[in-house]
């Protein structure tokens, strides 16, 4: 059986310079799986397609937090490009002009420092707003909460007929390149997890994981994984 879901988005990281202050940059969401605007746009329909997984999207909520730390940007731009004409005014300027001229610089800088205050608690709060959004769900997906509820969409082949069908545990265990007996495989981590037995070259059975090292000139292994879920 098979689910077909929409990927989360990967975003670049953060980088310095005059993109980390851009709201449009999409490197300003790195480590957050959604961009805001893809959620506020009418055509994503996100509301519908959250809804289907049981999630309500406050709309509001995200639209006030994105338009606020957008507001506090500008704000500090807008600042800090005055605060540069006036410090061009300030070298050419008469001494009875330089008194104001210093205090509005001194003026600019405090709102500088308020509105960079300010979209750091508003980028803080967005962000946890978006990383307890789950994914969107394609419109190709059946709706349902188990692998009972997912769809065939189609068959490779001919299934085998097998009469008395084995764990693939048991049968790793009886070949000998699975060993889940305690302590090896409580030592593993993540659940479900076993240690891999190989040959080495030299033709000695070897204890391996995916938290061991691999030796040179041994066949590569890791610890294999299960997926609890439709494939």
């Amino acid at each position: 059986m098979t689910l077909r879901t929409l990927n989360a988005r990967n975003v670049t990281p953060l980088t310095l310079g005059a993109a980390a202050r851009n709201p449009f940059d999409p490197r300003r969401y790195a480590g957050v799986m959604h961009d805001p605007r893809v959620l506020l746009d009418p055509a994503t329909d996100a509301v519908r397609k959250l809804a289907r997984r049981g999630y309500t999207l406050d709309v509001s909520a995200l639209e006030k937090l994105f338009s606020g730390r957008n507001a506090a940007i500008q704000r500090g731009d807008d600042a800090r490009a005055e605060s540069k004409r006036v410090a061009q005014s300030v070298k050419g300027a008469s001494a009875e002009e330089r008194p104001a001229l210093v205090e509005r610089a001194r003026e600019l800088k405090a709102v500088v420092a308020a509105a960079d205050d300010e979209q750091k608690a508003l980028d803080a709060e967005l962000q946890e707003l978006l990383l307890g959004i789950p994914n969107l769900i394609s419109d190709e997906a059946p709706d349902g909460t188990s692998e009972a509820d997912a769809e065939l969409v189609r068959v490779w082949g001919e299934q085998p007929e097998i009469a008395e069908p084995r764990d693939h545990i048991d049968i790793g265990e009886g070949l000998g390149i699975l060993d889940l007996a305690p302590p090896r495989s409580s030592q593993a981590r993540g659940s479900r997890c076993c240690a891999g037995r190989a040959r080495s070259w030299s033709g000695r059975w070897r204890t391996t994981s995916s938290t061991s090292p691999r030796p040179t000139g041994t066949p590569s292994t890791r610890c294999p994984r299960w997926s609890t879920g439709p494939r």
